[in-house]
């Protein structure tokens, strides 16, 4: 996540997990074949705890700095559901949050859904 004010990042971070239904064994590009993904559930969580990283970057020759919060998604196979945390580096030792899985259960390809 990216954003001008080191405030900005209480919300929580939303994550769309995708699945590839194609016939390729090993697609490389998400535009290759866009109708061929279909969305299974979206990773809610608090990223609050996450501390935001001042950047510095140089656009049209100007200097610009912006702030940036780092975190994967853990997905977690077994039992009967599918469960995530974030994950996120504090001075050096990686950290763990919660995070919930929410089902979007209307079936539809990522090209069946409007803007």
């Amino acid at each position: 996540m990216f954003g001008s004010n080191p405030k900005g990042f209480n919300a929580p971070g939303d994550e769309i997990i995708f699945s590839y239904r194609g016939a390729n064994p090993n697609p490389e590009w998400f535009l290759d074949e866009p109708d061929q993904y279909t969305v299974e559930c979206t990773v809610k969580a608090d990223t609050s705890m996450v501390k935001p990283e001042k950047r510095v970057s140089y656009t049209d020759g100007r200097l610009r700095k912006y702030y940036q919060i780092n975190y994967d998604i853990v997905l977690l196979f077994g039992l009967t559901e599918l469960k995530a945390q974030i994950a996120y580096m504090e001075r050096g030792v990686e950290k763990r949050g919660t995070a919930a899985v929410i089902y979007d259960d209307d079936g539809l390809n990522v090209s069946d859904r409007s803007p």
